[in-house]
């Protein structure tokens, strides 16, 4: 959980870091400091704050006189993108300006308490809400999975996995890997739209710090193998364009995975035996060849393609593309999109066929194991890289 604190009492951060530390344990929680308005206004237009405490006495700019600032204050945070709807308590020691201030607070949906170093009943107050929001749905993860199957697939990871259910109107299973917690979810229906509706209300009630799909997709055979895994470096609307009387202009909106997901999941890759490991113990049909993953564009539109004509229409509109789906693209723009700026994001997809008149089912089942295998790897990579550097 990350944390906003705007004080420029040094004694009162240390005090209210400490409580509120202690009482969100075991999460993970981040504090930020800022001891002026203006510092504030570039704090929260960088950063996504899931709680934010405020005084009501501050500077305007660094080592300026204080003063009552709570209109500005409220105004600055409830109009920012980033964090309108961020949980906001205003915690202040100057007891008149509290009670003076109190009815702005309630019309603003805003807890307003007393801060006091002698008598600590605000203490009580302030853990009392700090707990509601302890029972949020954060999670460390988010897996989405367009089919089914894909999602069953995690049963056969070393994940552990929780039963099916439906919770806030979304079809999930809980899952957990290694310390880490998190979600999976399955898509209503396929395709890009249904993907990114899915996904942005996802991410507004579950919080993860990091999103994935994994699942099947069908190859670019100039730049991909039956069976291959194919990371989402990049991923675009092949449908996105004008048709004019003699032929489609393409207008296409890549989006990208951030540099440093790139960069983990680059070294990822190349460890010695990683498809040993992600094909250990299958059963199903497997690819003649072992194929290393590569990172690579993805293309995805709204068809299942099965014709060899389509697909290289798809193919022309970037060199290097790899793969074709149906949600790729509709997830990573959900996630670029979203009031979090600090989510990363990646897709990995197993090429099952070449989208064209032979295409078969026989490697959809190893398609899903695989994936949601790497999936499960590399986001342990992830989560444990992105702890180390906190």
């Amino acid at each position: 959980m990350r944390i906003l604190m705007i004080d420029d009492s040094r004694a009162k951060q240390s005090k209210v870091r400490e409580l509120v530390s202690g009482w969100l344990t075991p999460i993970v929680v981040q504090f930020d400091i800022c001891e002026s308005l203006a510092e504030t206004a570039k704090q929260i237009n960088v950063q996504k704050y899931d709680l934010i405490i405020i005084d009501l006495l501050l500077p305007f700019t660094s080592g300026g006189p204080t003063q009552n600032i709570t209109g500005e204050l409220i105004n600055l945070v409830r109009t920012n993108h980033n964090n309108k709807d961020a949980y906001l308590i205003a915690l202040s020691e100057h007891k008149e300006i509290v009670e003076s201030e109190l009815r702005r607070f309630i019309e603003c949906g805003i807890i307003c308490l007393h801060y006091d170093d002698i008598n600590s009943k605000w203490e009580s107050t302030l853990e009392l809400y700090i707990t509601r929001i302890r029972n949020r749905d954060f999670v460390d993860f988010m897996i989405v999975c367009a089919l089914d199957k894909e999602l069953r697939a995690y049963s056969e990871t070393t994940a552990k996995i929780g039963s099916r259910t439906s919770h806030r109107d979304l079809e999930v299973v809980f899952i957990d890997i290694g310390q880490y917690k998190g979600i999976g979810i399955k898509l209503p229906t396929m395709g890009p739209v249904s993907c990114a509706v899915t996904t942005s209300k996802a991410i507004e009630v579950f919080s993860p710090k990091f999103v994935a799909m994994s699942g099947i997709c069908a190859g670019i055979q100039e730049n991909s193998k039956m069976g291959q895994l194919i990371i989402a470096g990049s991923s675009w609307d092949y449908q996105s364009g004008k048709w004019t009387k003699d032929k489609f202009e393409g207008e296409a909106y890549p989006v990208e995975i951030l540099e440093n997901t790139r960069v983990n999941l680059s070294s990822f890759i190349e460890r010695d035996g990683l498809i040993d490991k992600l094909e250990a113990g299958l059963e199903c049909a497997r690819p003649q060849i072992k194929n290393k993953p590569k990172i690579a564009p993805l293309a995805s539109g709204s068809a299942v393609l099965a014709q060899a004509e389509k697909v290289t229409f798809v193919a022309e509109q970037h060199r290097k593309a790899a793969g074709i789906d149906m949600e790729m693209y509709g997830l990573y723009r959900a996630v670029t999109l979203s009031a979090r700026n600090d989510v990363q994001f990646f897709g990995a997809k197993a090429v099952v066929d070449f989208g064209d008149e032979v295409k078969s089912d026989a490697l959809q089942e190893y398609g899903a194991i695989v994936s949601a295998r790497f999936v499960c790897e590399a986001l342990q990579q992830l989560l444990d890289h992105s702890q180390g550097s906190m």
